[in-house]
């Protein structure tokens, strides 16, 4: 039987594996971006003076009644914030209060509401802290640079972009073959002290409207003063699945 030479098959392994790789990226699509991970930092929130502000659990919501402390503030509704606000300082115990507007001619003033959620039927944003023994509302984004400002460390601009913007964190981020992809690198948020401040590397869902709903990443420079500014913005990728997706 006649032997194969050591150096031709080593070639011609090599180029089965050159095929087998070409193969699969043909089936899976693009190739993966790099994604590079970041602690998420551990910040917690003492909610526990909201418990009996009046606002009790109704069907999913924390809905304030008329004889709260909270409903003379306007908050119709309030809700936990997540602990990434957590680096706010002062650490004043914290919720989000909530507004609905049920129409575009029930929409507040700027002046009147921190940043908007939702689509069609809104909620518009401020805050009520716990301050000097009693709830006090935070009601622009004027009112929260009077509170929180100045900036002065990495965690305190993460905090800040969040609250002030409604942007989102992500963290543990990992490669997804279904997901279509725009870029070769994605990197979780963090934080870079720059010499104006503090960039702050944020996420952006696009929710509302038909498919497809591309996630973006978002650049905050936050100054020391609190001012703040979106610097940059880049779409990451979409889910395929979501194209036919509306969402009013």
């Amino acid at each position: 039987m006649k032997q194969i030479p050591r150096i031709q098959l080593q070639i011609s392994l090599f180029l089965l594996a050159v095929i087998s790789t070409s193969l699969a990226c043909s089936l899976t699509g693009q190739s993966l971006p790099k994604i590079i991970n970041h602690p998420q930092p551990e910040l917690s929130i003492d909610h526990q003076i909201f418990e009996s502000a009046g606002c009790p659990l109704v069907s999913g919501f924390q809905r304030c009644s008329p004889e709260s402390p909270l409903a003379d503030l306007g908050c119709k509704m309030i809700r936990p914030t997540g602990n990434l606000l957590g680096g706010l300082q002062p650490a004043f115990p914290i919720h989000f209060c909530l507004t609905e507007a049920l129409s575009s001619d029930q929409k507040p003033l700027e002046s009147e509401y921190i940043y908007a959620e939702g689509c069609l039927l809104k909620h518009y944003i401020k805050y009520v802290i716990w301050q000097d023994g009693k709830f006090q509302l935070v009601k622009s984004q004027q009112d929260f640079q009077e509170v929180y400002a100045p900036i002065e460390s990495e965690i305190e601009a993460l905090s800040y972009a969040i609250g002030i913007t409604g942007l989102g964190a992500q963290y543990g981020q990992e490669p997804n073959r279904t997901f279509r992809y725009f870029v070769n690198e994605i990197e979780d948020s963090h934080v870079n002290r720059t010499q104006d401040g503090f960039m702050v590397h944020l996420f952006d869902y696009r929710l509302c409207g038909c498919g497809p709903h591309p996630t973006y990443s978002v650049q905050i420079l936050v100054k020391p003063t609190g001012d703040w500014e979106e610097v940059n913005r880049t779409k990451l990728y979409e889910d395929p699945e979501q194209d036919d997706l509306c969402v009013d």
